[in-house]
């Protein structure tokens, strides 16, 4: 009974030092697992959604990030316009091994209302949006492949603003983001959404980071595949050894395909650093200045 409220206040103690915003209600104050426990995690770009109400046409949600602040949104039901699956290849630090960051792209026929969450009367509104399965870790540290076996990293979902996103993936790490329309019903479109918002919500931080078996690609198809049943002999997506010089980027097109998400490589369309207009040499695009 003493070691365990000895644990509770050692754990109080280390999330209230995590405290960088003390304006903004809803910032989480997590520490981190694994070689990581007692350190505050990095919040402030990564965080869970929390809902605040779940009503039969809307729903209010706080910790969506659209132009560098946290907000409150209100998302309407049956807001769904168009879907893409992107996947987004990058060095792994593995000799000869490729890996990638695969997210769902979601452009939407109503907007999310937006009011700043830290308590400032800015309003906002946002009709195009990336809901993506990412690793936690402190401030400073870089996804490193290796570390990810170690059960170091976190992984919670989050939803931002596409061009939010294109900065970090185009801007900062300077990768190619491809897209893929893929073939989903506007009723599946719309419950994917929202099987990935409650997902967000409902993990917040409790699981970690498994390379193989718990990653932004498995997430992914976990979402889909509680909206349409997999083909008869189709299982679900999990990484594997045997595919170690790319664990991501052909695995994730198979099971797209698999599901006759995709028909092949026919329905990959711009990437978003063209559709920007981002100039890959310098890595700069035409809203840099947002």
């Amino acid at each position: 009974m003493l070691l365990s409220l000895l644990f509770l206040l050692q754990t109080a103690l280390a999330q209230s030092a995590c405290i960088s915003d003390a304006n903004d209600p809803f910032e989480p104050h997590e520490t981190g697992r694994g070689s990581f426990e007692g350190k505050c995690l990095d919040t402030s770009t990564v965080r869970p959604l929390k809902i605040l109400d779940d009503r039969p046409d809307s729903m209010s949600v706080v910790n969506v990030y659209y132009y560098r602040r946290w907000w409150k949104a209100e998302i309407a039901k049956n807001l769904v316009r168009q879907v893409y699956y992107q996947i987004v290849p990058f060095e792994s630090g593995i000799p000869l091994v490729t890996a990638a960051h695969t997210q769902f792209r979601f452009q939407l026929k109503r907007p999310l209302q937006l009011t700043a969450q830290s308590g400032d009367p800015v309003v906002a509104s946002l009709d195009d949006v990336i809901i993506s399965s990412t690793f936690t870790a402190p401030p400073g540290e870089k996804y490193e492949a290796l570390k990810s076996f170690s059960g170091s990293y976190g992984l919670v979902t989050r939803l931002l603003g596409t061009l939010d996103r294109a900065r970090e993936e185009i801007l900062v790490d300077k990768s190619i983001v491809r897209q893929f329309r893929i073939k989903i019903t506007e009723d599946e479109a719309n419950r994917l959404f929202y099987t990935l918002v409650k997902m967000s919500a409902d993990e917040g931080y409790t699981k970690p980071y498994r390379i193989l078996g718990n990653n932004c690609a498995t997430k992914s198809f976990d979402a889909l595949d509680t909206v349409r049943v997999r083909p008869s002999g189709v299982y679900a997506m999990r990484g594997s050894l045997w595919n170690w010089r790319d664990l991501f980027v052909k695995p994730a097109l198979d099971a797209l395909m698999d599901r006759k998400m995709i028909t092949g490589l026919g329905d990959e369309v711009h990437a978003m650093n063209y559709e920007l207009n981002c100039d890959p040499v310098p890595h700069t695009c035409n809203f840099k200045n947002r």
